[in-house]
């Protein structure tokens, strides 16, 4: 017996963003420097997005015709994204 990795994407996801915060570096001489650079035009370019809740309603059809699914052998460890 063979073992697979499946991701199969889907239709469409219908649900609600709650939180979310933005992450960053800034290299400045002081905290009141950052706080300026922030509310720059383009203080947010430098800063990545994440969604810290959600609530997820209703998903969508399965869209079989662009699954990818990967025979796995003893080498392949699937890491979660935030340890990759």
């Amino acid at each position: 017996m063979s073992r697979f990795y499946v991701s199969i994407p889907v239709d469409y996801v219908m649900g609600f963003l709650r939180h979310g915060h933005y992450e960053g570096y800034f290299e400045a001489e002081n905290p009141d420097q950052v706080i300026d650079m922030i509310k720059s035009p383009e203080g947010k370019d430098n800063l990545d997005f994440y969604v810290d809740d959600y609530r997820v309603e209703d998903i969508g059809d399965l869209l079989l015709e662009y699954a990818r699914i990967e025979k796995m052998d003893e080498w392949n460890i699937l890491l979660p994204a935030d340890v990759i």
